[in-house]
């Protein structure tokens, strides 16, 4: 919704980064400490397009 409702186009890796990254930081700080141990540790195995968007998008993280 946030790529389609402030830009007009379709969401990327990024969006998605950066609405778990919000997500996490509200419920509990710590969170986005696991959440980035995640994309930094995890997500590199993983194969596809989608997955090596999300390792590139890691970066977005706040902090």
């Amino acid at each position: 919704m946030r790529a389609w409702y402030l830009r007009g186009t379709e969401p990327d890796p990024g969006d998605i980064v950066a609405t778990l990254a919000g997500a996490a930081v509200k419920d509990d700080a710590e969170d986005l400490t696991r959440l980035r141990r995640y994309l930094e540790q995890q997500v590199p195995r993983k194969r596809g397009r989608a997955w090596r968007g999300l390792g590139e998008a890691r970066g977005l993280l706040p902090g």
